[in-house]
Order: C-alpha cells, then structure tokens, then sequence
C-alpha cells in the first residue's frame, strides 16, 4: 500500500503493493516531492525438532515450527523443504492457525539407522527473500530382528556333521545380509560364524559342525545387527555314536591255556580311544570274562584276553564290544582247543601230515613204513615217541631211544593231541634224532595203551604250526 504526503497532508493514493524485507514496520522514501510509505513483511523465524524413527519404517512428524510476527500470516503463504541427511530431500507440509505459530511436518524412510542432521528451509511464496532454516536432528533406531524356528539336524560323532538352520526376520525390509554377523556356539566349547542368506527382510542362518564325540549338547545361534539389534534361539544337538566293525582274532588252534587276540575291530571315529570302549569274551564254556581293549587313537583296536579250559574240543568265542556311546559290534569264531602229552610227544611223518589223514603215531612194529618222510625212511627200531625235549616247537631238533625205552604216556590220550611231524630221522648207535617241520593236532581214536599191541591211531584234524 503506498500513501503519497504533499503541503503537510496525507492523502491515501491506491498503488500496486511492493514488499520489503525489512525488521521495521514502515519504509519511507521521496519521489518527486512526494514522501511515499511502503507496508512490509516482517523477518520469519524458525527452530529445529529432534525426532526419532526407525531404519525401514516410514516416518511422519514434526521436523521443525516458525513464526511470523504479521498475525494475518497464514501456512498457505509459505513453503518447505526437507533435507533429511541422507542424500534425500522433499516437501515439508506447513500447518498452524492464522498468525501462527506454524509446523512443518515431512515424511521419510530412512534406510539405515543412525544420527541424520536435518535441515528444513521456509520460504516466503510472495517474497521469497524472506526465508529462514531450521537444524533438526533425526536419531534413527535400528529396526528390531525377531527369532523364527531353530533346528538341529543330524551328526555322527567323528563321521559326519550336525546342521544348524534358523530362521529371523528384520523389520528394516530393505536390510541386506551384510548387515548382520551370525555366531554359532556348539555347546563343546567350540564357536563358529554362520551364514547368513536372504533378503526382504526374512533371513536364514546356516552351519555345521562335527562333534568328535556322542552326547547331548546345548547349541546357541546368535544374530547382531549391524545397527545393535539382536536376536537368538537355543536348541540341542545329538550326534550319534559312530558304528563299530569287528573281526574275528582268535588262533584256530590254541592248548588248553588260553592267552592272547580273540578279536579286532574298528570305530568310524577317527577321534576313538581305548577308554571308550568294554568288551566281554564269551569263552564258549558257559564262561566269561573281560577284554582288553588296546590300541592308537583311530584304531584298528585288538581285544586280547585270557582264560584256561577244562576240557578239549571245538569252542566257539563270541567278543562283544560296546562303545559308551551306544554302538556295539560282536564277533565270533571257532577255536580247537588240544592237549598235550608229558615227557615227551608223539611223531608222525610229514608225507601223513595233511588234514584229514588218517596215522598211526605209536607203537607200532611197522611206524616206519606206515610214516613217509621226505627225507628218507625213518629207523625201524624207532616206535613213534621222542622225549627230548619234553615240549617240542616247529623248527626244533629231538632225540630219544629206541623202541620203548622213553616210557610214553599212560592213557587216555587227550581227544585232541599236538602231535610232531618229522622229515627226516637218523640213528646213530643208541640215539635216534629227528626234526620238527610241523607241529598238528591228531583227534586220538580210542585203544591206545603204553605197550605193545595197544597203536595210537586218529586223523590229522589241524595244523599248529
């Protein structure tokens, strides 16, 4: 509104309105001997607004207020914009009462969280010199993670590992999986980094681990994002006992005394020791015992044990070993149990020493036609029984007497005897000496007697050595 004043009067004269910005009321200026008054805009002021909102989420609020000291003033004069600190800027909406004082409200999705400086420009529509700026601060919080299912699979101890698979959301959909670093703790002391996959705000982590040992065990998986949130789930793994192979280990033959391997087995568990593991030996005899287990980490484990039988003949040895675990393997085999004679042993022939052959091994007139020798044939005053030494082995020499001379054993004969074999036998004056290429098991037939006229006869059943 301009009011042109002449000869001391005011006189109100209509013109185009021009605005000033300017901090007073009234601008006065002279044209052509006129004093003319122009009505301007007084200076708006503005603050920031500190608010809070969250990664992922859509925000809407207050992000700054103003004033203006013309109380005709209305929201619809001005304009706002919004710079939100992260590379983005829009509209801001302006509202309050006449005369103010007015708000600038925006809304925004931030991406991540974090402390955003805001800036939000007012601007006068009419006179856009006249603006001012508000700092504001957006503090923006990490979107929350929820747990979805744990679940734990499989596993053999040793052989094969146990899985772990959980699921979580984030509430940021925009969230990517580098956002979040996974842990995975095992329960035996032992933590890996798991691997995270998905997108669109839905996540699975994933693992695996091999236990070096059966058991129950407490598992964790744990989740942090980037941002500070957290999520986490519990369940248990249950890898199970590795299988055991077993073989027989017993000696086909062995004397009543019995001392050494009746078996040998294997654990997939490359991490075994022999304290895992018991081992029961049935003896066949309606007899017992413990085993014992040795060997190196890993295997292969030997069962050895020891026992005495009373009587002679075929046993079958079954060996049971248990792992603490719960795995178990058992074998069995077959072993001929023999006896011998005292002060002496009988001798065959090595051309009658094959399995199944039916020999005459005492006290016969005629032994040394029926026992071939591949070195030649035997003395015939030599009768079927050496007494030096008393026990003889494979590869040891002998000597005795003549026909009867070294009184031979008192009958029975054990049902199955060691018997000596022969491949050759000399005599010199009143010496006879042989060899031992073999040592066999002959099952005695009934008859036998210590003199003449009663032969020991039977069948060649198994070879000692």
């Amino acid at each position: 509104m301009l009011m042109v004043i002449a000869a001391g009067a005011l006189v109100s004269i209509a013109l185009a309105e021009t605005r000033f910005a300017s901090s007073n009321a009234y601008t006065y200026g002279y044209n052509y001997g006129y004093q003319y008054q122009y009505d301007t805009d007084a200076l708006i002021t503005a603050s920031g607004v500190t608010f809070n909102a969250t990664e992922g989420a859509s925000f809407t609020g207050k992000v700054a207020s103003f004033t203006d000291p013309d109380s005709s003033a209305t929201a619809s004069e001005y304009s706002a914009t919004i710079a939100w600190g992260d590379s983005t800027t829009t509209a801001g909406t302006i509202s309050g009462p006449t005369g103010g004082p007015f708000t600038v409200n925006g809304t925004h999705t931030y991406a991540e969280e974090g402390t955003y400086p805001v800036t939000v420009k007012i601007t006068d529509i009419d006179l856009p010199s006249n603006n001012a700026t508000a700092n504001s601060t957006a503090n923006v919080a990490d979107a929350a993670l929820t747990a979805g299912t744990l679940t734990v699979t499989g596993g053999v101890e040793g052989v094969s590992p146990t899985t772990v698979s959980f699921n979580f959301t984030d509430a940021n959909a925009g969230a990517t999986t580098a956002d979040f670093t996974a842990s995975i703790t095992w329960g035996d002391s032992t933590t890996t980094t798991g691997t995270v996959t998905g997108s669109a705000g839905s996540f699975t982590v994933t693992g695996s681990h091999t236990y070096a040992e059966e058991g129950s065990y407490p598992v964790k998986v744990t989740v942090t994002d980037d941002g500070g949130s957290t999520t986490s789930a519990n369940g248990t793994a249950r890898p199970a006992d590795a299988p055991l192979q077993s073989a027989c280990g017993v000696k086909p033959v062995s004397p009543k005394a019995y001392s050494g391997k009746v078996a040998t087995f294997t654990d997939a568990n490359p991490n075994a020791t022999t304290a895992d593991f018991t081992a029961t030996i049935n003896w066949g005899d309606s007899t017992t015992s413990s085993g014992t287990v040795t060997g190196p980490v890993g295997g292969v484990f030997t069962v050895n044990g020891t026992h005495t039988y009373t009587s002679m003949g075929n046993f079958t040895i079954t060996v049971t070993i248990v792992d603490d675990g719960g795995s178990r393997t058992t074998s069995r085999c077959t072993v001929l149990i023999f006896g011998t004679t005292t002060g002496g042993n009988f001798v065959i022939g090595d051309k009658n020493a094959a399995i199944g052959t039916a020999v005459t091994f005492f006290w016969d007139s005629d032994w040394w036609k029926k026992n071939g020798l591949t070195g030649g044939a035997a003395p015939p005053s030599f009768k079927g029984f050496e007494n030096k030494p008393a026990v003889a082995t494979c590869g040891t020499n002998w000597l005795t007497d003549p026909g009867n001379s070294p009184p031979p054993p008192k009958a029975p004969l054990p049902p199955y005897m060691a018997v000596l074999v022969a491949s050759k036998i000399t005599k010199s004056g009143p010496r006879i000496a042989g060899n031992t290429v073999r040592v066999v098991i002959v099952k005695t037939n009934p008859g036998y007697q210590p003199n003449p006229g009663h032969p020991g006869t039977g069948t060649v059943v198994a070879v000692v050595c």
